[in-house]
């Protein structure tokens, strides 16, 4: 899994409903088989006043839910799904969509279980640029006594029966990853880092989603490379439109007055619109220290946005 940082602020109650579907549905639909029953997730979100840790009132991070990553164990403690089949955690992913205004899982073999009883463990919803924006706390965490019933919680699975289980999920405070009881070295769930994040938009007529490549110098531009885990971002098709993703990478902590040296710059890519020289790409440079770095846990959205037109 990818590392994350958000700065979540305000704690809020995201009730979801499990509901599964009937052998008769499952058959009419032409998904699942006539022993395993499916799962669905409904979401209502509510909002209450944070306590837990002196947080203090704002927003839950502005992006729609785009997918979850649930652990579910049988009573035998072994995780189901696709690459699960033993008690190590594991967390397997279910797309998110919206009916009319409520936001439901889609179809997912991974939640066609047999009828039986299960526990809910882990619950994290994420959105389309693979961000944490709420987990559901668990018992022994700091956070369990914020919500109603922390994880886990029970799931009676029977034949023909559709039982309705409410999950409470806050959003999600970086750097405070233990207090919601997860075993994030253990999930990989989040690891904090100094990360630096940074979002392009390109005009060239109009404004598009760009694709572009990062490079970074200790002391000059062109001069002693910081070696980057990742210097491109990634351009995907949403709906009728591309999409662009945020490049995050880590660098190594400054000390005192020194300064990074960045270079943005923005290439092609065959879902995007526009051409650009390649003998002479757009680019953007410009510095950044370690306050810059720490200042983006303080602001939302969580990144640089630079806009370079033509």
């Amino acid at each position: 899994m990818k590392n994350f940082k958000l700065p979540i602020l305000f704690i809020a109650v995201f009730a979801m409903l499990f509901t599964s579907c009937s052998k008769e549905e499952s058959t009419a639909s032409g998904q699942g088989n006539e022993e395993n029953f499916q799962i669905q997730f409904g979401t209502l979100l509510n909002d209450i006043e944070s306590k837990a840790h002196g947080t203090l009132p704002g927003e839950c991070r502005d992006a729609a839910p785009s997918y979850v990553m649930v652990g579910i164990e049988n009573s035998d403690g072994i995780y189901v799904g696709t690459g699960g089949g033993t008690t190590t955690p594991f967390l397997f992913r279910v797309n998110i969509q919206n009916n009319s205004g409520s936001w439901e899982t889609s179809y997912s073999e991974d939640l066609a279980l047999p009828a039986g009883n299960y526990s809910l463990e882990y619950f994290i919803v994420y959105s389309a640029d693979g961000q944490v924006l709420w987990v559901a706390p668990r018992e022994g965490g700091d956070y369990a006594s914020s919500v109603g019933e922390p994880l886990p919680q029970a799931i009676n699975l029977g034949a023909g029966t559709k039982p309705y289980i409410n999950v409470d999920v806050l959003c999600f405070i970086p750097r405070d990853e233990q207090a919601y009881g997860y075993l994030f070295f253990d999930i990989e769930l989040t690891t904090v880092e100094n990360n630096y994040c940074i979002f392009v938009n390109y005009c060239e007529g109009r404004e598009y989603p760009a694709k572009f490549m990062v490079e970074v110098w200790y002391d000059a531009y062109d001069g002693t490379p910081v070696d980057l885990d990742e210097n491109m971002n990634v351009i995907t098709q949403s709906g009728n439109n591309p999409a662009a993703s945020v490049l995050c990478f880590v660098l190594p902590p400054l000390a005192g007055s020194d300064t990074y040296f960045v270079r943005v710059t923005v290439l092609d890519d065959p879902l995007l619109p526009y051409n650009v020289d390649e003998s002479n790409p757009p680019v953007r440079e410009f510095e950044i220290n370690q306050a810059d770095i720490d200042a983006q846990l303080d602001v939302t959205p969580s990144y640089e946005h630079i806009r370079i037109c033509n």
